[in-house]
C-alpha cells in the first residue's frame, strides 16, 4: 500500500471519530435541554407528594415509620402550625418536615439516610429537623407532663431490686445534671451545682 493511501484511510478514519465526538456532544447537549432543573424538582416534588400520601394514608405504614397513626400526626402537625415557628415552603411542606423529624427520632437514622429517602439534602433535612425541634420544644408545657416530686414511678416502687436504692434519688446516678421544671416554691429544693433545678 502506499503512503498516500495510507494518509488517506487515516484521515477518514480520523474523520470518522470527529464526526462521532460531535454527534455525542450534540445527545449531551439535547439530552440536558430537554432535563431542565425544574423538571428534576418537579419530579422530586411529585415523588415526595407520593411519599407522604402513602405514608399519610395507610394506617400500618404510619405506625412504623413515623410511629404514630394519620390522626394523631395530622393533630401533632396543626399543632405545630399553630406556633407560627413553623410554616409551609414553597416546596417543603410542615408535614413532610415533622415526617422527617419523626422518621429520624423513630428509626435512629442521621441525615444522608432521610436526605435519600425524601429526596432531600442533608443540610435541608438538619434544617428542618431543627425548625421542628423548635417548634416542639415550644410546646413543652402542653405536651410534656412533669412528675410531682411525692409521686414514685411504680415500676420503681415494686421492684425489690431499684426500690432501696433510687426512693431517696435526686438527679442522676452518674454525676449528670439533668435540667427539670418545678414549681417555683420547690425550685430551691432541687437547685444543686447548676443555675437551674436539677
Amino acid at each position: 500500500m502506499r503512503n498516500w493511501q495510507r494518509q488517506r484511510i487515516q484521515a477518514v478514519v480520523q474523520l470518522l471519530f470527529y464526526i462521532v465526538h460531535h454527534l455525542h456532544l450534540l445527545d449531551i447537549q439535547a439530552m440536558l435541554l430537554t432535563n431542565r432543573p425544574s423538571d428534576f424538582n418537579t419530579h422530586r416534588d411529585i415523588a415526595r407528594q407520593k411519599l407522604m400520601a402513602r405514608l399519610t394514608g395507610n394506617e400500618i405504614a404510619c405506625r412504623n415509620i413515623l410511629r404514630m397513626g394519620p390522626y394523631a400526626f395530622a393533630l401533632l402537625c396543626h399543632k405545630l402550625r399553630g406556633t407560627g415557628l413553623m410554616k409551609d415552603y414553597k416546596r417543603s411542606t410542615i408535614e413532610e418536615q415533622v415526617a422527617k423529624f419523626l422518621h429520624v427520632l423513630g428509626q435512629n437514622f442521621h441525615n444522608r439516610p432521610i436526605g435519600f429517602f425524601f429526596q432531600r439534602s442533608g443540610e435541608t433535612v438538619s434544617r428542618h429537623f431543627h425548625n421542628v425541634l423548635r417548634a416542639v420544644i415550644s410546646l413543652e408545657g402542653e405536651l410534656l407532663k412533669q412528675p410531682s416530686s411525692s409521686e414514685v414511678s411504680p415500676q420503681i416502687q415494686n421492684s425489690h431490686r431499684f426500690y432501696p436504692y433510687f426512693k431517696d434519688c435526686v438527679g442522676a446516678i452518674d454525676g449528670t445534671h439533668i435540667r427539670v421544671k418545678v414549681p417555683k416554691k420547690q425550685a430551691t429544693r432541687f437547685r444543686g451545682r447548676k443555675e437551674w433545678p436539677t
